[in-house]
């Protein structure tokens, strides 16, 4: 059995007083239909394998976030606080979900979304999150 880390992040992510003058609970897998113009964090699987095959135990989940903002430089800010967050307090056990043992984070990039109209700021960063039940 592996770890939802898509569940274990967002979950944990909305629980962060850090974030939350940022985005509040804002924190998504799934984008709603009408999602308002706040500022708000999307966090998807995009790859991951098995570390070891045996024993199949630790896991890399490529995580795919993407911080929306008003501004730019808010945008900015979300990436960065997300970013702390996931190289300190984010290792350990989570009761009920599993326990991240490392994170190594990837290229960053600003990609305003294009999908809105006008287009939406948008810093999009990559982490492998290691994880086990």
């Amino acid at each position: 059995m592996t770890v939802d880390v898509e569940r274990l992040l967002s979950t944990w992510l909305r629980s962060r007083t850090e974030l939350a003058p940022l985005v509040g609970s804002r924190v998504y897998t799934e984008v709603p239909r009408q999602v308002s113009a706040e500022p708000f964090v999307r966090v998807t699987q995009i790859g991951g394998a098995p570390v070891f095959s045996r024993p199949l135990f630790l896991d890399e989940s490529v995580i795919q976030l993407d911080f929306y903002g008003g501004p730019k430089a808010v945008a900015r800010a979300l990436m960065d606080t997300t970013r702390d967050l996931l190289a300190g307090p984010f290792y350990g056990n989570h009761t009920g979900t599993g326990t991240v043992t490392s994170v190594r984070f990837g290229e960053t990039a600003y990609v305003p979304d294009d999908v809105y109209d006008p287009p939406r700021p948008r810093w999009i960063t990559t982490a492998s999150i290691f994880t086990h039940p």
